[in-house]
């Protein structure tokens, strides 16, 4: 009787272990993308100052100077 209730105790605590793995998982997924979200944000707002950005910027304002892809 010890070895049947065995057999069902097993696949439960397997189970049981899985999906806590599946959980911390996905935690620290979602933790990477805050973060990299959070240094993208932090890098366009320092970035949109700069006074390399400025030329880039008024070509792309002017419908003259256009590049063709190749």
């Amino acid at each position: 009787m010890g070895r049947y209730v065995f057999l069902l105790i097993v696949p439960i605590v397997i189970g049981v272990l899985i999906a806590a793995a599946v959980v911390v998982i996905h935690g620290l997924r979602e933790r990477r993308i805050d973060a990299r979200l959070a240094l993208l944000e932090a890098g366009h707002t320092e970035g949109a100052g700069s006074p390399a950005d400025s030329p880039a910027e008024e070509e792309l304002s002017d419908p003259t100077r256009r590049r063709i892809a190749s």
